[in-house]
């Protein structure tokens, strides 16, 4: 099945990832875009007819992802680290209304087990899901809905990572490791095999990782240790 209408909500890098996964040759499952429109107020303002070389059919207003239309096309949500409550947010309202939440997987990820998107280990849909260039995927791994995984990054055998979660690029997530909802993982760190890591935790880039870490912590350093709380 192809669909003519994408949408794009947040006109960043994200945003513009998306696009060029969905839309590249090793692409197949969802055809060529005819109609693109981008939720974004700075794109709004600015009101450009081509975005990133891309024709823009329409630029919106990011709160107008509230009340759109997002029953025909594909939806790319291109809101990032820098919000994870917020994109954990729309993906599951957007998932709600209706919306294809494109699974964006480029052609240069390895997938040990080629159907660990399809359904979580709950039986849930999992929507809005971005493999960047490089990465490399174990055995046994699941993905929540909204995850990204940055570009070459590799996640070993066992692992969860819960939604809306953000593996930054070159980071090395060990065998048997468990990660929250709306968590950092900086570039360039390393999570020991075993531990755990709670809710909306924040690991700075270069971490290593040996041991569990709280919910609303932020860890730095090697050894990983906390340098602050996270306030909710």
């Amino acid at each position: 099945m192809t669909h003519d209408l994408l949408n794009i909500f947040g006109g960043g890098e994200m945003g513009q990832q998306g696009y060029r996964i969905l839309s590249s040759k090793a692409t197949d499952r969802y055809g060529a875009f005819k109609t693109v429109r981008i939720f974004d107020d700075h794109l709004k303002a600015a009101r450009p007819t081509h975005w990133e070389g891309l024709q823009v059919d329409a630029c919106l207003d990011f709160s107008e992802w509230l009340t759109a239309d997002v029953t025909s096309g594909v939806s790319v949500v291109g809101v990032g680290y820098h919000h994870l409550p917020l994109r954990q947010i729309m993906v599951n309202e957007l998932s709600s209304r209706g919306a294809i939440l494109a699974n964006q997987v480029h052609h240069s990820v390895i997938l040990a087990d080629i159907g660990f998107l399809e359904r979580s280990e709950v039986g849930e849909d999992v929507v809005g899901v971005s493999l960047y260039p490089g990465v490399v995927i174990d055995f046994n791994v699941r993905v929540r809905s909204g995850v990204v995984v940055n570009v070459g990054a590799r996640i070993c055998h066992d692992t969860t990572v819960g939604e809306s979660s953000f593996i930054g690029p070159g980071v090395t997530i060990c065998g048997r490791v468990n990660i929250g909802q709306r968590c950092f993982v900086g570039a360039g760190s390393t999570l020991r095999n075993g531990i755990s890591i709670g809710d909306d935790v924040h690991i700075a880039m270069g971490s290593i990782v040996t041991a569990d870490v709280l919910s609303r912590q932020s860890v730095a350093g090697n050894p990983a240790r906390v340098v602050k709380s996270i306030s909710p």
